[in-house]
């Protein structure tokens, strides 16, 4: 994936989600994206190494502030994802947004089942 797909993927994703969540940045090397998340939170995407397998992307959160940043500055939390599927899945419930429902397509849809 580029910088520039990344980019497109997460601002349509949250658009789609109306996340109060804003993308600050995406970089090439190491690719990552950096979103600012109410309450002076951050949180990082990045591309998991090639050492860092089975892993595909981390999700890393950061205070911006003195109140909320921990000591030496280190992230609040870690979290590995498997697949780019699973980081979207990740993200949206990090961000708060709930699932919606399903939406199921076939023949016969809206026919009653005799």
């Amino acid at each position: 994936m580029t910088a520039e797909q990344l980019d497109c993927l997460l601002r349509t994703s949250l658009e789609l989600w109306q996340s109060e969540a804003t993308l600050q940045a995406v970089s090439e090397a190491p690719l990552q994206a950096r979103l600012a998340l109410p309450g002076n939170l951050h949180l990082t995407v990045r591309e998991a190494g090639p050492d860092e397998g089975p892993f595909r992307w981390w999700l890393v959160w950061s205070a911006s502030d003195a109140d909320h940043a921990p000591a030496g500055g280190q992230a609040i939390r870690h979290k590995p994802c498997a697949s780019t599927l699973g980081l979207l899945r990740s993200l949206r419930e990090s961000l708060g947004v709930s699932a919606v429902s399903r939406v199921r397509i076939g023949t016969g849809a809206g026919r009653s089942m005799q």
